[in-house]
């Protein structure tokens, strides 16, 4: 719950920028651009490689920045969209979640068997796992298109108990 209560931030940021009609790639979340403030609040920083986003135009930057364990594999070519974005900040999670860092993306196969979260960390939950691995996919068109998406699936369930919000009514009479 602590990883989450850092990570909501940084995800609502990363979804105001990829939402806006001119979309906003950070390209470089990483742990090491998350700082964690001493009222335990986090920060994204360090936006030197950002880049405007346009879905509609196949293009390639020459700027290139990766991280070992952290960077998608379409990063390696320069070739990102905000499903690059949700990558890394997955990876990151994975890393605080399990103390490892994911595999790099140059060295995973599309079959590849990523050690499941919950091998490394039992508390953690199986949506939480199932999430996090959805995300860590290899290839982008499987991850999660958006990072509203991927924050509500990795938000807690509601309680699913309604009964209390039921109506009763005395036999014979007409609801």
């Amino acid at each position: 719950q602590e990883v989450l209560t850092w990570m909501y931030p940084i995800m609502e940021v990363l979804q105001e920028l990829h939402s806006r009609h001119s979309p906003i790639l950070h390209r470089d979340i990483k742990p090491g651009n998350i700082i964690l403030t001493p009222q335990q609040s986090t920060v994204l920083v360090d936006f030197g490689l950002t880049k405007v986003y346009d879905p509609n135009v196949d293009t390639q930057t020459l700027t290139r920045a990766v991280t070992p364990g952290i960077s998608p594999l379409e990063q390696y070519v320069g070739k990102t969209g905000p499903q690059s974005d949700i990558y890394s900040l997955a990876a990151t999670m994975y890393l605080l979640l399990t103390n490892r860092l994911p595999p790099p993306a140059t060295s995973r196969t599309p079959n590849d068997a990523l050690i499941p979260p919950r091998q490394l960390n039992p508390q953690l939950t199986l949506q939480m796992e199932q999430a996090l691995l959805k995300a860590l996919s290899l290839h982008m068109d499987q991850r999660f298109q958006t990072m509203q998406e991927f924050m509500d699936a990795v938000r807690a369930p509601k309680s699913s108990f309604t009964a209390y919000a039921d109506r009763t009514l005395p036999a014979g009479i007409p609801a």
